[in-house]
C-alpha cells in the first residue's frame, strides 16, 4: 500500500468515527483531520510532479503538460500548499531553483502554449 492511500485509509477511519467523540478525547481532532489533508494534497501534487518531470527527461511533452495541469489544479485547489512546498524545498527540473506555481505556469505556457486564468 502506498503512503498516500494509507493516508485516505486514516482519514477515512476519522470520519466513519464521530467527530464529537473524538473532539472530547483528542483536543487538536480538527487540526489533525486537516494535516492529513494536506498530506494527502501535497503527496498527490509531488505525485503528479514526479511524473512530469520523468515525461520531461523522456521528451514526451504531452505527459508531462497533462501532469503540470493536474499538479498546478491540485496547488490551486489548496493555498497553504505555497508554503509546505517552500518548506519542503521542491526544485524546479528544468532549472533547479525553488519552485513556485508561477514556475509551473511558465513552464506549461512554453509547453504548446497553455495559460491559466
Amino acid at each position: 500500500m502506498t503512503p498516500i492511500n494509507n493516508l485516505y485509509k486514516v482519514l477515512s477511519e476519522l470520519e466513519a468515527v464521530n467527530a464529537e467523540e473524538c473532539r472530547d478525547v483528542m483536543s487538536d481532532y480538527d487540526s489533525y483531520v486537516d494535516d492529513i489533508q494536506k498530506k494527502i494534497y501535497i503527496q498527490t501534487f509531488m505525485i503528479q510532479y514526479n511524473n512530469a518531470k520523468k515525461y520531461y527527461r523522456k521528451g514526451n511533452k504531452t505527459g508531462e503538460k497533462r501532469s503540470l495541469i493536474f499538479a498546478i489544479n491540485v496547488i490551486q485547489s489548496n493555498d497553504s500548499l505555497t508554503m509546505e512546498l517552500r518548506n519542503k524545498n521542491v526544485r524546479d527540473y528544468v532549472t533547479g531553483t525553488r519552485l513556485t506555481p508561477g514556475k509551473i505556469a511558465k513552464r506549461l505556457n512554453e509547453l504548446d502554449g497553455v495559460k491559466l486564468t
